[in-house]
């Protein structure tokens, strides 16, 4: 089930994101429409030499249907869910705070951006995924063309 739409709020809040960006806050973004939050970070780090820490423990969105045994969103619904209007964004330390104040009330701070070159994905403890970004590249390149 897709999350519903806020109307006038997800505009806004979408607008902000162009704000921020505008203002210079934002290092890189990407939407988390198809596959969700797992490929828009294995997309934003294909071909670059960083790769990206994100732990979803902090992921609670009531709109997700695919629940655990405590009621929690499950891991691949956290993982792969595609949202309307939401959106992966790098932003540098320093203006983390400046960003936060800009886009409002919708930002959750997921993970970093680290000098490993992995895509390494957590739920608290517990590892979900961690890949080489050039393997990621491989899998999603050819994963139609079997077809």
């Amino acid at each position: 089930m897709p999350p519903p739409w806020r109307g006038n709020s997800q505009i806004g809040s979408v607008e902000n994101l162009g704000r921020a960006c505008a203002n210079g806050l934002v290092v890189a973004a990407h939407d988390i429409s198809d596959g969700g939050l797992a490929v828009a970070a294995s997309e934003m780090i294909f071909g670059s030499a960083v790769g990206v820490e994100i732990d979803i423990d902090s992921l609670r969105t009531p709109y997700m249907d695919d629940r655990d045994e405590c009621g929690a969103p499950s891991d691949e619904s956290a993982l792969f869910a595609e949202t309307i209007g939401s959106f992966l964004v790098e932003v540098r330390d320093e203006n983390a705070a400046n960003f936060e104040r800009t886009v409002g009330s919708y930002v959750l701070r997921l993970g970093t951006v680290t000098e490993s070159r992995r895509l390494i994905i957590r739920n608290g403890a517990t590892s979900l995924i961690d890949e080489d970004p050039d393997e990621l590249h491989r899998i999603w390149s050819t994963a139609l063309k079997v077809f």
